[in-house]
């Protein structure tokens, strides 16, 4: 009898389904989206911070489509991402600027007043001959009907009211102002002043800032710009005002 061949030992049979570290490395991407549920279900957000985690979230994870659970525990609500807030800062702001030149034009103040947006908000910017003298930082008494009819539109706005002081890029020294920043610092506080006390606005409305010849609307090498340049800006922001913001509206970073 002849012996048998040998063909070695069995060879394995390869295993069905998907290798065991793809099963560790689906748990852990698992594990990570409930993490990262968990964390925003705990904290309050605001759109623009939501919309920034769910596209970090869709950029990680490789998603097209994205949704977010948020909501009372046990009453989840899915949220989907797509179109901008209906009320968005640019379009409250048109909001503003239109209802501020209706009344600006309602008054009469057309010719003195004149409406712009900028950095900080929707500004009423009144030029500075008409409400000092040269070099002066005292109200003249011709500015008191304006203002009076001004401080009707800023009363209607809910937020806090900067009202900023400008000045051309000639230089000033003088016994009372040693520059620019002076004067025009001077000039926004005695307008606050006057709101305050005349008008009987709330201090906690009103914001003072002196910009000297930083922020000018048009060229100071004329004469006319720089009579354009010194101006007082009444800005009407989105920021409320100091006594309506709590501790709990406060964010440290």
């Amino acid at each position: 009898m002849s012996p048998m061949p040998d063909n070695g030992p069995p060879k394995e049979e390869p295993e069905e389904g998907a290798p065991e570290w793809m099963v560790t490395f689906g748990d852990m991407m698992s594990l990570l989206m409930v993490f990262f549920i968990l964390i925003v279900s705990f904290s309050t957000m605001d759109v623009i911070k939501y919309r920034a985690l769910v596209g970090s979230l869709k950029t990680a994870f490789g998603a097209k489509e994205a949704s977010f659970m948020a909501g009372k525990t046990g009453s989840p609500n899915f949220i989907n991402v797509a179109p901008t807030r209906k009320n968005s800062d640019a379009e409250e702001r048109a909001e503003t600027e239109e209802k501020a030149k209706s009344d600006v034009k309602s008054m009469g103040m057309e010719d003195d007043v004149e409406v712009r947006q900028t950095e900080q908000g929707v500004a009423l910017r009144v030029k500075g001959n008409i409400l000092f003298d040269v070099g002066n930082a005292s109200l003249r008494t011709e500015a008191n009907e304006l203002l009076g009819k001004i401080a009707v539109i800023l009363k209607k706005h809910p937020n806090t009211v900067l009202v900023e002081g400008h000045t051309d890029n000639v230089p000033i020294s003088t016994a009372l102002f040693k520059s620019n920043w002076e004067l025009s610092a001077a000039r926004a506080a005695s307008v606050v002043r006057y709101l305050i006390e005349r008008e009987g606005m709330a201090p906690t409305h009103l914001g003072v800032m002196g910009l000297s010849d930083t922020r000018p609307v048009a060229s100071n090498y004329t004469p006319e710009g720089r009579s354009r340049n010194r101006r007082v800006d009444f800005v009407l922001s989105n920021v409320p005002p100091a006594g309506d913001i709590s501790s709990s509206e406060i964010t440290y970073q």
